[in-house]
């Protein structure tokens, strides 16, 4: 047996005497603990829905991405016709101050 220090929740350190083979066997407990914990939280994450269902998923977001990229092209080309529209009119009224 050998020392060891641990940390306690009251904040005090406490010096326990430990075997060689304690420290194992708790290793191996956590090591089943979060194993038992990972495939129940993946149990959990499955949602039961096919894969099918996830692709319709994706697929239906993918087209909104594609139709809201669209929709802002056509809004960029509507605002950019405007902007030349109202250059060409300011210009126009510039040559009437002029003269």
């Amino acid at each position: 047996m050998y020392p060891v220090a641990t940390a306690s929740r009251s904040g005090k350190g406490e010096i326990k005497q430990n075997t060689p083979n304690s420290g194992k066997d708790q290793h191996k407990e956590e090591d089943t603990k979060l194993v038992t914990e990972t495939a129940r939280k993946r149990r959990r994450s499955d949602s039961g829905h096919s894969r099918s269902r996830s692709d319709e998923i994706l697929r239906l977001l993918q087209e909104a991405n594609e139709e809201r990229k669209e929709r802002e092209e056509r809004n960029f080309e509507a605002m950019q016709k405007m902007h030349d529209d109202k250059m060409k009119v300011l210009s126009a009224f510039l040559e009437i101050l002029k003269k």
